[in-house]
């Protein structure tokens, strides 16, 4: 298409797994858009799943002070959530997420089509994130998981306003999870769980229901954790809660299915987490 429109553009290939959201992959797109003396008359799009929609925003928003680029996310994590955000992140050695910047894409372009592609796994692994947004108060994108056939679009445009729906209400919410599924990914550099694995295994830990676990069975994602041991996991937690004497706040569910934020005592941290991981570690 652009070819017929007399462009002619520069494709820029990275890796676009959650291990490489690193600074050696931004370097590499920072060398490339300096080779072909890319400028702010030009466009950057950023074509791919969430981990090439954070390399390509972070690029996008430090490349000479800031240039202009598109979103066109090709996975459903991507669609559901990295196109919502306002921020994008890089990870820093085996800690996800550890260095960010504020972005803002001049447009998101969402086609499900790019869906027909996805491989199951990582189907899954959007699939998780619009499970979060069920449990938080949208029943209904849990009744539209059971379906036989989704609706994708239903199911992004549902996700994508749940979302912000929970920014607004309080962005403490969409950390559901998060703790236990950050500590997962970390312990294996990201690349035995994808996100979407983690924050499952983060969520099942923290609330659990017959619901919950049919749509994971249905989807193949894990409930428990295999090759690594509950303590190593309940160390790489505590770390983030070293010489804080704060109360920690989880969100977790009530027995009604309500989200509440638990302020837990900072001398309860380390059982609280003991206690929940053993519900997901053999």
């Amino acid at each position: 298409q652009f070819v017929r429109n007399g462009i002619n553009p520069t494709v820029i290939v990275i890796d676009g797994s959650q291990a490489a959201k690193s600074f050696d992959v931004v370097r590499s797109a920072f060398e490339r858009l300096t080779d072909i003396e890319f400028s702010k008359k030009d466009l950057l799009i950023a074509l791919g799943g969430g981990g090439v929609i954070d390399v390509a925003a972070f690029v996008a928003a430090t490349y000479q002070k800031g240039i202009d680029y598109i979103q066109v996310p090709t996975s459903l994590l991507a669609m559901i959530d990295s196109t919502v955000t306002g921020d994008s992140f890089l990870n820093f050695q085996s800690h996800k997420n550890q260095i960010g910047v504020a972005s803002s894409p001049a447009r998101v372009l969402i086609d499900t089509d790019y869906l027909r592609t996805l491989p199951p796994r990582f189907q899954a692994n959007g699939i998780a994130q619009a499970i979060q947004f069920g449990l938080l108060g949208n029943s209904f994108l849990l009744e539209l998981l059971q379906e036989p056939m989704i609706d994708m679009m239903n199911l992004v445009d549902q996700s994508i306003r749940s979302r912000k729906l929970l920014r607004e209400k309080d962005p403490r919410y969409l950390s559901f999870g998060q703790e236990i599924a950050e500590a997962i990914e970390g312990h294996f550099r990201f690349l035995k769980y994808t996100h979407g694995e983690a924050l499952a295994l983060g969520m099942l830990s923290l609330y659990h229901s017959d619901r919950m676990k049919a749509i994971y069975i249905k989807f193949g994602l894990p409930m428990t954790v295999t090759g690594v041991a509950k303590d190593t996991l309940l160390k790489r937690i505590l770390k983030n809660y070293e010489n804080n004497d704060n109360p920690v706040s989880v969100v977790r569910l009530d027995d009604q299915g309500q989200p509440y934020i638990d302020m837990i005592p900072a001398a309860d941290t380390a059982s609280f987490f003991e206690k929940v991981l053993s519900g997901i570690c053999t």
